[in-house]
């Protein structure tokens, strides 16, 4: 079985990351920074994922919605990615493993960046749920994909660390991680 990144810790969980799990990680948060500071860098579709639709039958409630949502929401992911860097720490300092305890109240930050991620790259590839996308090694979305299931296998591991008891997905994403050669292993 490949080492856990993420392990229940009383005060919270503890993140164990080597330096190159730890860059991608820098890289993968870089990239939902470039969304922050544009929604529809990926295209509209991924836009809407990021900001749903609370009033779909009045375009103004909606319209006034969107637009007060949308300064609290960046405002909330960009403090999650502040969160998060504090411990991965930034862009700018490869070769540096992470061996730290991410307290229980910035937990929270972490699943939140980690899941806008992966619907962001789940939309932009039309993942669809329990359909196969279609994306094999040749295709050229498919590091793409890799990542996504990097993110989603992320994703279940950090649900996991958070309430061990609750794991309701163990062993549902076994295999993926070698099938994409996943450096988070």
């Amino acid at each position: 079985m490949a080492r856990r990144p993420f392990k229940h810790h009383s005060g919270g969980v503890l993140v164990r990351l080597d330096a190159a799990e730890a860059e991608h990680l820098r890289s993968w948060f870089d990239e939902l920074e470039t969304l922050l500071d544009d929604p529809t860098v990926l295209g509209s579709d991924v836009a809407r994922r990021l900001a749903p639709v609370a009033y779909p039958d009045d375009p103004l409630a909606e319209d006034e919605y969107q637009q007060l949502n949308a300064i609290f929401m960046s405002e909330e992911r960009r403090e999650a990615l502040r969160t998060i860097r504090q411990v991965l720490g930034e862009s700018g300092e490869p070769g540096r493993g992470v061996r730290a305890v991410v307290p229980a109240d910035d937990v929270e930050a972490w699943l939140m960046s980690v899941n806008h991620l992966r619907l962001a790259l789940g939309t932009w590839l039309g993942v669809e749920q329990n359909v196969d996308p279609g994306v094999g090694p040749d295709d050229p979305r498919f590091p793409h994909y890799a990542g996504y299931m990097q993110l989603s296998w992320l994703l279940e591991e950090l649900l996991t660390a958070v309430d061990p008891a609750a794991a309701a997905w163990e062993g549902e994403l076994d295999g993926w991680t070698e099938v994409f050669d996943d450096p988070l292993a």
